[in-house]
């Protein structure tokens, strides 16, 4: 048996391990101390990966240090930065405007620019021509007007029709004939006679819609009608007299007096179920009385009554309260990410509708309580106001 690794002590980029916590599934979980002095809670795999090397707490200092620089004037491939836009409605990136050497202009993030993603206007990509290519039995004739960002060309198949095809149906093998004809289109599978499990295909029937379907005989002399795709994946092996008779076998099974996790099975319940399955009396270690499903008891899907599941959420608030609440505060939360629906791009900070324009509203929340920090005609004085009131309400607690 391999040796458990212990992680205790070891340094992390800005995080330093100081124990162990209960496993999540297969994962292993470590409580971990940032630089700044927020605690985190760090799976082992993140840990070694270097995927998470702080308690969030760096991403800002990155985006921070990228945001801040100036770039006009400066030359980034074929592009020439000319002035700042703002922020990207998404990603709340720096967007500057750029003039490409074709003489277009572009909207571009500082990211996108300084890691050389992209380099112009989109000029500089090629452009492919498919003229006269053939694929399978469609030859190309001419590029026709696009479908959204979809790129289309027109075909004539060797049966002499012609049909517009996306680019990317023909480069990929999807699209090879226009499906007029046997001679150009794909060949039908024939499944007559073939055994599925327990069926039997007889012959072809009506479609539904696009998908082909089969009238099938089982072994118990039922016919039925199945989809094609349903035989080929094993979804439908009889008419249904298999299912009936797993679950007949699994009702057989005597549990009486069997245990399954913190339950003792004491008696089979007369209670009926909607799946017909058979349903067991167990008692739990904590002496409750319930009644569980075979297959669920089997299966290990159901261990007690419900009070693993208490006594998980339990650990999880003794712990959280040991390590993570600091007079009343939950401390994680004052330092947590900024909320994906942020139309500011600054927690705290609202924008308002008003009649004479757009104003900022600064608000910050501790100890269950909002405190209304004051109305601002520009962010940049709301973004203030809410850092003051960080040092003030948030500093005594981290």
């Amino acid at each position: 048996m391999s040796r458990r690794m212990d992680i205790t002590g070891e340094r992390y980029g800005k995080l330093t391990v100081l124990e162990e916590l209960k496993q999540h599934g297969s994962k292993r979980r470590w409580l971990c101390k940032c630089n700044c002095g927020n605690l985190a809670i760090v799976l082992m795999d993140s840990l070694r990966s270097g995927n998470t090397r702080s308690c969030g707490c760096l991403k800002p200092e990155r985006s921070a240090e990228v945001n801040t620089r100036d770039l006009i004037n400066k030359k980034f491939n074929k592009l020439t930065v000319i002035k700042k836009l703002g922020t990207h409605p998404s990603t709340k990136s720096i967007l500057w405007l750029c003039k490409c050497e074709c003489g277009n202009y572009s909207k571009v993030t500082t990211a996108n620019l300084v890691s050389g993603n992209t380099m112009s206007c989109g000029c500089s990509r090629k452009r492919i021509d498919i003229t006269s290519h053939q694929y399978g039995h469609l030859k190309v004739i001419k590029e026709v007007e696009s479908k959204g960002y979809t790129r289309r060309w027109l075909c004539k198949c060797e049966c002499g029709k012609e049909i517009t095809v996306n680019m990317s149906d023909l480069r990929n093998g999807n699209v090879q004939s226009c499906g007029c004809s046997p001679g150009c289109s794909r060949k039908r599978i024939d499944i007559t006679g073939h055994q599925y499990g327990r069926l039997k295909v007889i012959k072809e029937v009506e479609s539904k819609g696009y998908t082909r379907c089969w009238l099938c005989k089982c072994e118990c002399g039922k016919e039925i009608t199945v989809r094609m795709s349903n035989l080929r994946k094993g979804s439908t092996q009889s008419c249904g007299c298999l299912r009936k008779e797993r679950i007949s076998k699994v009702n057989c099974n005597n549990l009486a007096g069997k245990r399954f996790g913190k339950l003792v099975v004491k008696k089979r319940s007369s209670k009926k179920t909607k799946s017909r399955k058979v349903a067991w009396e167990c008692e739990c270690d904590c002496g409750n009385v319930v009644i569980i499903q075979s297959d669920k008891l089997i299966a290990g899907v159901t261990k007690s009554c419900g009070c693993l599941r208490k006594k998980a959420g339990n650990e999880v608030n003794e712990h959280n309260k040991k390590h993570l609440f600091k007079e009343g505060v939950f401390t994680p939360l004052l330092t947590s990410k900024l909320r994906k629906d942020n139309k500011t791009g600054f927690k705290g900070v609202y924008a308002i509708k008003r009649k004479k324009g757009i104003k900022y509203e600064a608000r910050i929340n501790i100890k269950k309580k909002a405190i209304h920090l004051g109305t601002f005609a520009t962010i940049e004085e709301a973004v203030q106001a809410r850092k003051k009131a960080e040092e003030k309400y948030y500093k005594p607690y981290l």
